[in-house]
């Protein structure tokens, strides 16, 4: 099961990138600029979202959380549908909330509201 910190709750989205450059670099050595790490958990996310999208709003219980508030919520349940998708957990959790921010109905647009 795919989990989320309650930490990222209050994370800001430049914090989020830079949690998921560091996730990306998998305990290798990562550039120290964290303008570096932030810019490449930006381009990361960026370059996932048209897969992110397409596995998210294509899965059948995504209808159901389109009205919810919760971020948290949204963001677990994005977590799991992506879980077997992307690799790296922590890597998955952040790319989750990012995704949970932007809101569903901005990421799945044909989704009725």
């Amino acid at each position: 099961m795919a989990s989320i910190p309650t930490s990222y709750l209050s994370m800001s989205e430049a914090e989020l990138y830079q949690e998921l450059g560091d996730a990306l670099a998998g305990g290798h050595a990562a550039p120290t600029d964290t303008e570096e790490v932030e810019r490449r958990g930006y381009e990361y996310f960026q370059g996932a979202l048209p897969q992110i999208r397409a596995i998210v709003c294509g899965s059948q219980i995504i209808e159901s959380f389109i009205k919810k508030d919760d971020v948290f919520a949204v963001a677990g349940t994005i977590a799991e549908i992506l879980s077997g998708h992307f690799q790296l957990p922590r890597a998955t959790a952040t790319l989750a909330m990012l995704t949970a921010r932007m809101g569903l109905r901005a990421l799945c647009p044909a989704v009725n509201a």
